[in-house]
């Protein structure tokens, strides 16, 4: 049987995993909605401009 330091030790652990895998989980989803949007920004802001420097080149 393990002492009772190791014991509390390794539960400490397991629910320390637990905690990071649950953030983790959350965390990814959202970080990657997030880098997604700012990809569309940045492709509409992009092509809005061009659009724009068109215009002003046909006037």
């Amino acid at each position: 049987m393990a002492p009772p330091i190791i014991a509390a030790l390794a539960a400490t652990d397991d629910s320390e995993e637990r905690t990071y895998r649950k953030v983790t989980w959350r965390l990814v989803p959202f970080l990657c909605l997030c880098f997604v949007i700012a990809f569309l920004g940045m492709v509409f802001r992009t092509h809005s401009v061009e659009l724009s420097h068109r215009s002003e080149a046909d006037a």
